[in-house]
């Protein structure tokens, strides 16, 4: 199987999780309450900057490596097992501790049952790094649809019995288990249960250098959930929590595809001397070309999508949506440059610029709170907005991307955004303004991607060859059939 079908292949299989995943999602809208979704949403802030320590940079360290040894997956193994434990018990016996944190004493149950999947999560993360780097997509589709039956179908069941903020918890930790012995089932590589210490230096010598700017991304991941936690209600929490998992929705119909190939595809250019400025530049404008422009059309289209969603109960989150569209579009830019520097051995240089932003943010958020969400997202935004001359100068010094290269593949991007953008806005206002809900989004969505299309087509960014590519085997196989017939 080539790539650009294992990347299909990846992007089909990826976005039926996220489906699934988004329908749980309004589900639960429905099931739970915004305390509720805002508890649970409080406590995976921790788990998700534990996770930082407990990986350590493995995962990373597997896939990178030109030669991977059975040696080499017993130290793995050992150094994952030595941090996820202690990260577990540490987070299992200092629950209260965040109870008293958040004022919140549910916080402390969800944290002991989140805990307690990081015993379990070593067992899975070796074999799922092994089929990762050696871009095994059949074999790990298959988990990923076992993970995504699982977990929905767990969830539903706790939710619909009444298990509350609980209900993500349990359902978490039994996916946790199944997808493990599942990784295990479908590994091609032999895992070995004897867990080493052997050579151990050389991961954690990487795994520090990891930890530092993953620890930076799981705090600015965590910044609203921290500080809307702290300053205001679980309730608010759980408006922001919603607002940004409908702003996210653009990148999530990526991210399974990015986050699974980058890495082993830069760094097998790496390890093979190609150009990695023009590999970076030329991906990330697929990213973002896509995924830009799509947000735009969610900062037109806010209410609708909210209370399509979500319904009325969420309304609150509506008012919020542009700014964390315009903080989304600002970081999708540079979304390749951590996975780059990691294939090349300095994950650690992305760390300065996204601290730099991170204290921005929180100096905002302090200056600006004035008790509202919107007053939030505008801090976020402009925290974003200010971070985007610093990643300029790394991808500058690191892969001789310069700063002229960098606009003219951005510039393109921009302009399709806006010009989108607008005509969407301009539907909505002259002509469908008392559309139903449903067919207000239906329509505005399809002329927006006619329009994103003709615009790609004239001005040709780096995607329009693939779509040509794509647009002509549709054809060829539709001439094919007609022929067969």
């Amino acid at each position: 199987m080539n790539i650009r079908k294992k990347i299909g292949l990846q992007f089909l299989v990826s976005n039926g999780a996220t489906v699934a995943n988004f329908a749980l999602s309004v589900i639960l809208a429905r099931l739970l309450t915004p305390t509720d979704i805002g508890i649970f949403s409080m406590s995976a802030i921790l788990i998700t900057f534990a996770h930082v320590f407990r990986d350590f940079g493995v995962f990373s360290y597997i896939v990178k490596e030109k030669e991977v040894t059975q040696q080499t997956i017993r130290t793995a193994l050992g150094v994952l097992l030595v941090t996820s434990w202690t990260v577990a018990a540490i987070l299992f016996f200092t629950s209260d501790v965040w109870s008293v944190f958040f004022k919140t004493p549910e916080v402390g149950d969800v944290v002991k049952v989140l805990a307690i999947g990081f015993v379990f999560i070593p067992f899975g993360s070796i074999p799922y790094a092994l089929l990762t780097r050696n871009l095994e997509v059949k074999r790990t589709s298959k988990v990923m649809a076992i993970s995504v039956v699982t977990y929905f179908v767990t969830t539903i069941a706790l939710a619909y019995t009444g298990h509350g903020h609980m209900t993500m918890a349990w359902a978490n930790l039994v996916n946790i288990i199944v997808t493990g012995a599942a990784y295990h089932w479908y590994s091609t590589t032999p895992i070995p249960w004897l867990p080493s210490l052997k050579g151990w230096k050389k991961i954690t010598h990487f795994g520090t250098g990891t930890i530092v700017t993953s620890t930076v991304a799981a705090l600015d991941a965590a910044l609203p959930d921290v500080m809307l936690g702290k300053m205001s209600t679980p309730a608010a929490v759980g408006y922001f929590s919603k607002a940004a998992s409908a702003v996210s929705l653009p990148y999530t119909v990526l991210k399974s595809t990015i986050d699974y190939f980058a890495l082993p595809y830069l760094s097998k250019l790496h390890h093979a001397n190609e150009d990695m400025a023009a590999a970076i530049q030329q991906a990330s404008s697929y990213i973002s070309v896509v995924i830009i422009p799509a947000m735009v059309w969610m900062m037109v289209m806010d209410r609708e999508i909210i209370l399509f969603l979500f319904g009325p109960q969420w309304v609150a989150s509506i008012d919020v949506i542009p700014w964390l569209c315009l903080t989304g579009a600002a970081g999708i830019l540079f979304r390749l440059v951590t996975p780059a520097l990691t294939s090349i051995g300095k994950p650690y240089a992305a760390a300065v610029p996204s601290l730099l932003v991170l204290l921005i943010k929180v100096v905002l958020a302090i200056m600006l709170f004035d008790g509202t969400l919107v007053s939030f997202g505008i801090a976020m935004a402009i925290g974003q907005i200010v971070g985007i001359p610093l990643y300029v100068m790394v991808n500058k010094v690191y892969f001789g991307l310069g700063v002229r290269q960098w606009l003219r593949g951005n510039v393109p991007i921009v302009l399709i955004s806006l010009i989108t953008g607008t005509f969407s806005y301009a539907l909505k206002t002259y002509v469908h303004p008392n559309f139903p809900i449903f067919f207000s989004l239906l329509f505005n969505g399809v002329m927006f991607v006619a329009a994103w299309y003709a615009c790609i087509m004239l001005m040709k960014p780096p995607i329009e060859a693939e779509l040509r590519r794509f647009q002509d085997s549709a054809v060829a196989l539709i001439f094919k059939k007609d022929a067969a017939g």
